[in-house]
């Protein structure tokens, strides 16, 4: 065999060998590179999903705080005693929380017991509609302090919050509270107030995982 020939068919074979290896290698990278990069785009994806989601938090928590200033107006009016004279100014700040509140069920005035003193918008009630005994509304009459709860099921599903009424020698005398329906539509469109896309979703849970909206 001619030397040269041969030399020259091994050297051919070697660049094949290395053109070779260097397209694997290369293709090797790009595969590398398009995974990082699927990766990366998904955490970007991931992040921004996060701070929509704490941001629409914040969002909602701060029409709560909002809320339960409306019924800790009505509260401190309500300091200077439940009588008849006194119901006329609470009855008109009711009326007026009630109007600018997420409390779509109404707003309402209850005394030292749980009584429903006035409740807004006016209703015949039911003789199952005792707040008095509902878990939460005791819970804040008890303790004296403001309080949300967590969703209560009796018969139909609700949420209420509630801010204690305190007398001039700071004594206990009442609540003023408003009801939520979880499933009424504006309360609904407090969570999408924007498109989140496809294949995102939302879920409020309150303090036991239970769905809200």
């Amino acid at each position: 065999m001619n030397p040269l020939r041969y030399l020259k068919k091994n050297l051919w074979g070697r660049i094949i060998l290395l053109v070779g290896l260097w397209m694997a290698a290369l293709a090797g990278i790009l595969l590398v590179s398009n995974q990082w990069g699927s990766e990366q785009r998904s955490q970007r994806a991931l992040t921004e999903r996060l701070h929509l989601v704490e941001a629409m938090a914040d969002n909602l928590d701060y029409i709560i705080k909002s809320n339960m200033m409306l019924l800790e107006e009505v509260a401190l009016r309500a300091r200077f005693g439940l009588d008849r004279e006194g119901l006329r100014t609470l009855n008109t700040a009711l009326r007026d929380a009630y109007l600018q509140s997420i409390f779509s069920e109404g707003v309402f005035l209850l005394d030292r017991a749980g009584k429903i003193v006035w409740i807004e918008p006016q209703r015949v009630l039911a003789n199952a509609e005792n707040f008095s005994s509902l878990g939460p509304i005791r819970e804040v009459l008890g303790a004296g302090r403001p309080g949300v709860s967590n969703l209560v099921v009796d018969g139909k599903r609700r949420i209420y919050a509630l801010v204690p009424i305190r007398d001039s020698h700071n004594d206990l005398t009442g609540a003023v509270g408003g009801e939520l329906d979880p499933d009424n539509p504006r309360f609904r469109s407090l969570l999408h107030p924007m498109r989140l896309g496809e294949t995102t979703y939302l879920d409020l849970v309150d303090g036991h995982g239970i769905v809200l909206a």
